[in-house]
């Protein structure tokens, strides 16, 4: 099996993205979610090496996958942006 991330045809795809959009689901995810969302590495987890140069990463998750993230952090990560 290639392997995504090693493969030396892919032209270094996760690093030239203008959008990467990553959909979630199921509560089993939302551990990594959190992870991911709160630049915690995501365990090691593939999606935790996606990161544009210049671009956006957006996660779309059903409430499953969202269930470990406080309101606050789900709607901005980071805590930016938001309302108060």
């Amino acid at each position: 099996m290639l392997d995504p991330l090693r493969n030396p045809h892919r032209g270094g795809g996760q690093r030239s993205a203008f959008r990467v959009i990553f959909l979630v689901s199921g509560a089993g995810k939302a551990g990594v979610l959190r992870e991911l969302l709160l630049g915690k590495g995501g365990g090691g987890h593939p999606a935790a090496l996606v990161a544009p140069k210049r671009g956006k990463v957006t996660f779309l998750a059903d409430a499953d996958a969202a269930s470990r993230i406080p309101p606050a952090e789900a709607a901005y990560p980071g805590g930016e942006g938001g309302a108060g």
